[in-house]
């Protein structure tokens, strides 16, 4: 868990939930399997005025010396860029300077989905609004680059989802104490958006931790950087209305190290 003075609302909600639901004898369990984590949504197009914001869609502002993600001369699709100095103050797993930039590339099988993950820490002087005309894709059919979007930024916590390992110990497969649960962690107070950081994934079926995680790992080793869902303004499309995620070890994000991350869609 993740503390951090300025969430003192967030933590305030959750606990009222949790004792409207009837679950205070698990209170403490509960809270301490809680992340904070931050809700991304689109909010008006973006006219790239502004160079380094938060975006999602369209073609990332980028640093003019460093190689734009590919292979075999096809470019991986941009998904968002993240400025990382938007969420100093709300996060302190992340890096509070910087830009993370989110690439989608072959996405045919939903349990390996080729993603890459790039972190910029220099001079933001050197980014600029990356030219894609005439570019050649890895995916040629989901291409969002015709809608750049502003992000607006919103706190959250994060809960695993009801059929997680954690929940199913917690509460012994208590059916009635999981339906508890469940509507603590779906309630409709929570902020909605088009993405989450920081957070536990949603699953169908089983955890995606479970299958991604190195030998040795534990599933509490790993977190979803990211997971992005349809958004009718970028045109963010996952399959059947599924949810992208991007799942990595916590010590690699500490380490300032995104190579090793998992790229899965979650659908029905």
């Amino acid at each position: 868990m993740f503390v951090h003075e300025q969430w003192s609302e967030e933590w305030k909600r959750l606990r009222t939930l949790i004792s409207e639901n009837e679950l205070d004898e698990y209170q403490e369990k509960i809270i301490r399997l809680a992340r904070e984590s931050v809700v991304l949504a689109t909010t008006e197009p973006d006219d790239y005025s502004t160079i380094g914001n938060t975006r999602m869609g369209g073609v990332p502002d980028w640093p003019s010396h460093l190689a734009y993600p590919s292979e075999d001369g096809l470019l991986y699709n941009f998904l968002c860029q993240i400025n990382c100095s938007d969420l100093k103050e709300v996060n302190r797993l992340l890096p509070d300077h910087g830009m993370l930039y989110f690439f989608i590339g072959d996405s045919e099988t939903a349990s390996d989905v080729d993603v890459r993950v790039v972190y910029y820490d220099g001079p933001s002087s050197a980014l600029q609004k990356y030219d894609l005309d005439n570019a050649s894709f890895i995916d040629e059919y989901d291409i969002y680059t015709d809608a750049p979007f502003r992000v607006q930024l919103a706190k959250t916590i994060s809960l695993p989802y009801a059929g997680s390992d954690e929940v199913e110990e917690l509460f012994s497969d208590d059916d009635d104490l999981t339906d508890q649960y469940s509507d603590v962690h779906l309630d409709p107070s929570w902020p909605d958006g088009h993405g989450l950081l920081v957070s536990y994934p949603y699953a169908i079926g089983d955890d995606p931790r479970l299958h991604q995680r190195d030998d040795g790992d534990e599933v509490e080793d790993w977190v979803c950087l990211l997971e992005l869902g349809d958004d009718q303004n970028t045109g963010f499309c996952f399959w059947d209305a599924g949810f992208l995620q991007f799942l990595i070890r916590i010590e690699d994000v500490k380490r300032r190290d995104f190579s090793n991350v998992r790229g899965v869609i979650q659908t029905s």
